[in-house]
């Protein structure tokens, strides 16, 4: 007999037992990192039964992102797992089905997951949102410097600090999660480096997260094993942070190769772009839509420019889990503007309107791609060019990329 559904408190080590099986991990080495997790909870953990048994799980997270000067509600999805001997039967795909009628009933509006197979999800309605790439600097071309007065390495009681901080530098970055001081903390328990940059007047200014991949290098003509320095997040909005941050890049003689996955955009504001000598693209974020009208309804917050006289009308068509639509209807009036489903009769009487599948919708919503392009490229289709206009106000491109310290 099969089963859906939550686990149950006494599951969890069966759950962990999945992911262990599934992904090759030390069940001893993960466990303690598994309960640490604050997080956790058993009902967030789903899971398919077979005969009582534990045999496919994933974890869901709670969390409010940015999107523009918005925050949704968006919930992580990780650890998708199903035991060896029971994978290919579809049990991921149900589980996946299941989380998506689970968040419904929640009030999420988005859900997004970091893909080992970017396929597999794109065939069962999940659609890319956010891209990086995967910036390679050689450590002993950047610019030798001393020791930064204003930089010391973090501590466990900054992170109070880091979180007052932290929204104030988030807001507006695309794909942001909020970060409060107990995440800052486990972040700072679970790194093993990390600095903060203050300016004269002891105001915190920066900050640089990394972690070491193992590999080998070129040294001349022989191959050496040395660690590569990952940055897995980099804040420095003034020159003198990115020359203290550089500096001490460059001192880092245990490493010959830096690693920094990131937008251009972001790269740029670290000051580390002159300095690198390869890239490579790699997919950063999947989402799909789950709620259309909680989306638009945080959406507001971006829309203080935009008015209509008359009221539009947008529809979302979603064929996974079971083709569905999504009907909405916005009087816009800037950020006081009115969000409300409506039934398809309503829809149709509306002389703005615009439809789209989840895929598309959920591109544009987050800005991925914005909305003109859409509409130019069929992805959208606008009832006239007037509706057209309003969409391209209400959703621009954006730089959408969630940093590697908000993994869910």
């Amino acid at each position: 007999m099969e089963t859906i559904g939550c686990a149950r408190p006494e599951e969890l080590d069966a759950v962990l037992h999945v992911m262990c099986k599934a992904f090759g991990m030390n069940f001893a080495v993960a466990r303690p990192i598994f309960y640490a997790d604050p997080h956790i909870a058993p009902e967030n953990k789903l899971v398919v039964r077979k005969a009582g048994q534990v045999v496919s799980c994933l974890s869901l997270s709670e969390h409010l992102c940015w999107i523009g000067q918005a925050q949704v509600k968006l919930a992580g999805i990780a650890g998708v797992a199903t035991l060896p001997e029971f994978q290919r039967q579809g049990l991921a795909t149900r589980l996946l089905n299941f989380a998506y009628d689970t968040l419904k009933e929640r009030g999420f509006a988005l859900a997004a997951l970091l893909p080992l197979n970017a396929l597999y999800y794109q065939r069962r309605g999940w659609e890319t949102i956010g891209c990086a790439t995967c910036f390679q600097i050689d450590r002993q071309a950047l610019p030798p410097a001393p020791a930064s007065r204003g930089l010391r390495k973090v501590e466990v009681n900054d992170a109070e600090l880091l979180a007052a901080t932290f929204p104030s530098v988030a807001a507006g970055k695309t794909l942001r999660l909020q970060r409060d001081a107990l995440r800052w903390r486990r972040l700072i328990e679970r790194l093993p480096g990390g600095y903060l940059y203050f300016d004269e007047l002891g105001r915190l200014k920066g900050w640089l997260f990394y972690d070491y991949r193992l590999g080998s290098v070129e040294i001349g003509a022989q191959r050496a094993r040395l660690p590569t320095l990952q940055i897995q997040e980099l804040y420095a909005p003034t020159p003198e942070a990115q020359s203290a941050f550089i500096g001490y890049l460059a001192r880092q003689r245990r490493t010959e190769i830096v690693e920094y996955s990131t937008t251009h955009h972001e790269l740029a504001e670290s000051g580390l772009a002159p300095y690198v000598k390869s890239q490579e693209r790699a997919l950063n974020c999947m989402a799909r839509v789950i709620r259309f009208d909680q989306v638009l309804e945080a959406l507001k917050a971006n829309w203080d420019a935009v008015r209509s006289d008359f009221p539009l009308a947008l529809k979302l068509y979603d064929p996974y889990p079971q083709p569905s639509m999504q009907y909405v209807e916005l009087h816009l009036n800037g950020a006081t503007s009115v969000v409300k489903s409506i039934s398809e009769e309503r829809y149709e009487q509306h002389r703005q309107r615009a439809v789209g599948t989840a895929q598309s919708w959920v591109q544009v919503l987050v800005g991925t791609t914005g909305a003109l392009q859409a509409c130019e490229e069929g992805r959208l289709s606008p009832s006239n060019p007037e509706t057209q206009a309003l969409l391209g106000q209400m959703f621009p491109p954006r730089h959408p990329y969630l940093s590697p310290l908000d993994n869910f």
